[in-house]
């Protein structure tokens, strides 16, 4: 859908009713976040902490770790490594609050990740447009490293958390997502490659890859050609010399019976 944009005093609930349904939930300012959010974890867990814009502050009364900040396009990804054994895990990232069970016998629940679907998206609208690689994951890990020969990015699994949305499907977008802009590490739009390797990053700190491949596009079928039609074409002129040598005959029975 293309606009001139000239809409200026339009609202913004408005202007989403006016974009597709996956772009209306990610129309809007990108902020940041942590994940997971809330629940159990293991002991001495990872969290990780996305933002679109500039790193929010991190506290905790916990003993923590702050990795180095990693910048994939627009979004930078920092990973927090705590020491705790037991008890509560409180964690305050920019203005909200996180608390966290630590559970000893914490587990992930799955053997690994698995990749449904590897789909291209491009769709564009007023405001903004997407232009990406999407990957379909069945996984409970909460953020996911790709890695293709020339690249690498580390993505929320849900990546609607940067704008406020708990109900987006499961899913890796590299390339142009939207208002929140590139997933890609090179600003590309696109995965430049067809073998992907997909690793889960677990908040155990375990790591589980499974390597997805691009659908090969159909290819067009040639259609055999017809029969050579020359066999049917001597048929046709057998038969016609038949009826001439017939009428010549015929001819020439009824030019003696008239003598």
């Amino acid at each position: 859908m293309r606009s001139s944009g000239s809409g200026v005093g339009i609202s913004l609930p408005l202007m989403a009713l006016c974009l597709p349904a996956s772009a209306s939930a990610m129309c809007m300012a990108p902020g940041s976040f942590v994940t997971p959010s809330e629940g159990a974890l293991p002991p001495n867990p990872s969290l990780w902490v996305f933002t679109a814009d500039r790193l929010p502050r991190v506290g905790s009364e916990t003993a923590m770790v702050v990795g180095a900040p990693e910048t994939f396009g627009d979004i930078t990804v920092q990973r927090l490594d705590f020491t705790i054994a037991e008890g509560t895990l409180t964690v305050e990232v920019g203005r909200t609050t996180h608390e966290y069970v630590i559970d000893p016998a914490w587990d992930r629940g799955e053997l690994g990740p698995a990749v449904n679907a590897w789909t291209t998206v491009e769709s564009y609208w007023s405001c903004s447009f997407t232009d990406a690689d999407v990957l379909e994951v069945e996984s409970r890990a909460p953020v996911f490293e790709l890695s293709w020969d020339g690249g690498r990015a580390v993505l929320p699994t849900v990546p609607g958390r940067f704008f406020r949305a708990t109900d987006e499907p499961r899913e890796l977008r590299v390339g142009h997502v939207s208002c929140l802009g590139y997933t890609h590490p090179t600003r590309g739009t696109r995965v430049d490659a067809d073998e992907v390797t997909v690793t889960a990053l677990y908040p155990d700190g375990s790591r589980r890859s499974v390597v997805a491949h691009r659908p090969i596009e159909p290819v067009p079928v040639a259609l055999a050609p017809p029969d050579d039609p020359a066999p049917r074409r001597s048929g046709w002129l057998a038969l016609v010399a038949v009826v001439v040598v017939v009428g010549a005959w015929a001819a020439r029975a009824s030019l003696r019976s008239t003598r």
